[in-house]
């Protein structure tokens, strides 16, 4: 079976970092954007890119998977 490709939006903040610890436990699932702010390879799986959300949304970034499902753990203050 081919994994499911994640990408994980907010990875670096507490929720983040603990989803990323917690997918290896996940063999049909492999982590292949992380999206933060500040983009660090901090706990980065291999194979996986590290983008800004401006570059996620202009596309600038790296290429997105057809069929990725999308985690978003990004926090928005009003």
């Amino acid at each position: 079976m081919t994994p499911v490709p994640l990408i994980l939006f907010g990875a670096t903040g507490r929720l983040g970092s603990a989803v990323r610890a917690a997918i290896a436990e996940f063999p049909e699932l492999c982590l292949t954007v992380c999206a933060a702010r500040s983009a660090h390879s901090a706990g980065c799986p291999p194979g996986c890119a590290w983008v800004t959300p401006e570059e996620l949304l202009s596309g600038s970034g790296a290429a997105l998977p057809d069929e990725a499902v999308v985690i978003d753990l990004d926090i928005v203050a009003a």
